[in-house]
């Protein structure tokens, strides 16, 4: 994940269809694409066919349900609009979740926590709930690395 920083967000939404089939759910998480192509990928293993969510703490971007029925193309656009807050933000550091945060979430799996130039941070979570930690995929030309 250290190899993030540096880069700049190109664009924060949820991913389509057709990349959720190619991950092997059908269920969508949100995705961050960055300035290079790369892109990393919310997930967990074991829950919701391995699909999470995002924590950020920029204010107005909430997280997304991630059962299929809660999910409507509407709900999506809206925090696809809200999410581009992030959009053209540089990664300054990555580092894992401290105690005093995984005390705060409630959560036992410690994860990597992405920093941004303006002092946000971004987290995986393994649902809209945030009842525990998430990991990253990293996808460079639709591979996973």
């Amino acid at each position: 994940m250290k190899l993030l920083i540096g880069k700049t967000i190109k664009n924060v939404e949820y991913i389509t269809d057709a990349e959720a089939t190619n991950l092997g759910t059908d269920i969508i998480t949100a995705g961050i694409t960055f300035d290079d192509g790369s892109k990393i990928i919310s997930y967990d293993q074991g829950h919701y066919n391995g699909v999470g969510a995002l924590y950020t703490n920029i204010e107005g971007i909430e997280t997304l349900p991630v059962c299929a029925s809660y999910i409507t193309k509407e709900l999506i656009a809206k925090w696809n609009v809200t999410a581009s807050k992030l959009n053209g933000l540089k990664v300054i550091n990555v580092r894992m979740l401290s105690d005093d945060e995984l005390d705060y979430f409630g959560w036992t799996k410690r994860v990597e926590v992405i920093l941004l130039e303006d002092n946000q941070c971004i987290i995986p979570m393994s649902d809209d709930e945030g009842n525990e930690s998430g990991e990253w995929f990293f996808l460079k030309d639709s591979e996973v690395v």
